[in-house]
């Protein structure tokens, strides 16, 4: 009994420790760099992606970085982070509206904001909190280990 509580203490601790930082998990760095005006409408050939951001929002990639972060009416908010697709409910064919609707599971939502993301950004922050995670390197004197690891024959 007693190993299989450590065992389970062990596993929840290395699960914290390998865990998505909360600003990523809301979608903090999604939102600030999504921009300040929303659009009205977007055009697209074809939904490349799409994910998660936070409770109310999902980021849909349209074509190679068009990038779109769409808040949704609170009805999707339970199932948002289940569900396995979505799907646009437009009035207009290969365009998007504000006040279109987007289908979550069995829930469907009103589109009430899309804003464009600037990915690279995104990318940027993403890479950059990956490294503050990262344990930091001391510097190696690497003409050091090669000479110790030499073994000077055939």
């Amino acid at each position: 009994m007693r190993t299989m509580l450590c065992l389970i203490v062990f596993v929840g601790l290395s699960a914290c420790a390998t865990s998505t930082p909360p600003e990523v998990r809301s979608g903090e760095i999604y939102q600030r760099h999504a921009g300040e005006e929303p659009v009205s409408s977007v055009r697209y050939s074809s939904i490349r992606s799409w994910r998660p951001v936070g409770d109310r929002s999902v980021l849909i990639e349209f074509s190679r970085n068009q990038h779109y972060l769409f808040e949704l009416s609170p009805a999707c908010q339970t199932e948002i982070r289940f569900v396995q697709s979505i799907r646009l409910l437009t009035a207009l064919p290969r365009r998007v509206d504000r006040f279109d609707r987007i289908q979550v599971g069995d829930s469907v939502c009103r589109i009430e904001e899309i804003r464009e993301v600037d990915f690279e950004a995104v990318q940027a922050d993403l890479k950059a909190l990956r490294q503050e995670a990262e344990p930091a390197r001391e510097d190696v004197d690497s003409d050091r280990i090669h000479q110790d690891d030499y073994s000077g024959g055939t």
